[in-house]
């Protein structure tokens, strides 16, 4: 379920702010944008252009697609009823970078904040593979250790055995 919202929301992102579609409007090269992005976009332009293939467009061109509107509306209210928890709840921005020393998420505003602007942080992908490695790791010990328990155990019983028979 998690990996078919993850799916969702990059099928269902505007290529200009990367959030989910507001408003979404498409352009006749079937490019889809919000339509505030689009219009923000055109504004310096003197020919209004597609973002993504530089096709011009004209300024009545986008169309508003309800059935997209609908879709990428009923995803954000999933991921609101669902209580997201990929959004920091202090700033409502995306958590983009992990704190090692408070083992948690923050977002780009936690991190310029005085709470965590002397500890170490690294975007999230970074800091969750460096965490894979060292819990790999910790497994690895923690066999180990079972593996010569298990060994103890296994000699504790032989022993335990060889007493109840000699009696």
């Amino acid at each position: 379920m998690a990996d078919q919202l993850i799916l969702s929301e990059i099928t269902l992102a505007c290529p200009i702010c990367c959030d989910i579609f507001t408003d979404p409007v498409t352009l006749k090269c079937s490019h889809s944008f919000c339509q505030e992005c689009l219009q923000k976009y055109w504004k310096d332009l003197d020919v209004p252009l597609c973002p993504i293939c530089r096709k011009e467009c004209s300024s009545e061109e986008p169309t508003l697609s309800l059935a997209f509107k609908s879709l990428c509306e009923s995803l954000k209210s999933v991921n609101t009823t669902t209580g997201r928890d990929d959004v920091c709840s202090l700033h409502g921005e995306k958590l983009k970078l992990f704190c090692y020393e408070e083992n948690q998420p923050i977002c780009v505003i936690c991190y310029d904040s005085e709470q965590h602007k002397k500890h170490k942080c690294s975007p999230i992908q970074e800091a969750a593979q460096d965490l894979k490695i060292k819990l790999r790791t910790g497994i690895e010990v923690l066999e180990e250790s079972l593996l010569v328990l298990n060994k103890a155990k296994e000699d504790n019983e032989k022993v335990t055995n060889m007493v109840k028979n000699k009696r």
